[in-house]
């Protein structure tokens, strides 16, 4: 007698591979240097900017890029966002600097320096792509993956790196 099952084999194996995955990853790694910012918790990233290169992310799902960052993980600061975010999406750590601004939806940039090399394909295989330094020539509202913030965010950019040269 032939038992039917509605999970196939192929799809057994994934849900298996990725539990086993997520239990064995580290999520608390190391503790955020930034735990004591007077920064309110939030969303947050990081720009980070070689030149007039933007480092960016290529989001695995809809292809388009944006910056390092991402969701709040309960009280944690803002600065603390953005470097656990972009820890766990660019397989590298980073320096987290001043705060910048806060966007309309309330996410927070803050201007950040890369530390140590970071992983081509970058850390979090699940949701990025790639990482790259992209130049700010290439980049438009259409590939920015909120495409709403774009002009404001390239602003942004092009006022640091003037502050910069």
């Amino acid at each position: 007698m032939r038992v039917h099952s509605r999970y196939s084999i192929k799809t057994m194996v994934l849900i298996v591979t990725t539990l086993f995955l997520t239990a064995c990853s580290d999520h608390d790694a190391a503790p955020c240097p930034y735990q004591n910012d007077n920064i309110q918790p939030g969303n947050a990233g990081c720009l980070i900017f070689n030149g007039s290169q933007l480092l960016t992310v290529t989001h695995r799902f809809t292809g388009t890029i944006g910056i390092p960052g991402g969701t709040g993980s309960g009280n944690e600061p803002a600065s603390c966002t953005a470097w656990r975010e972009s820890r766990e999406e660019l397989g590298g750590d980073v320096v987290v600097g001043r705060k910048l601004t806060t966007l309309e939806n309330g996410f927070v940039l803050f201007h950040c320096q890369q530390q140590s090399a970071f992983l081509a394909d970058g850390g979090d295989w699940l949701e990025i792509a790639a990482v790259n330094w992209t130049p700010l020539a290439d980049i438009n509202a259409e590939t920015w993956r909120y495409p709403a913030q774009w002009a404001k965010v390239k602003k942004l950019v092009l006022e640091q790196m003037a502050l910069e040269r």
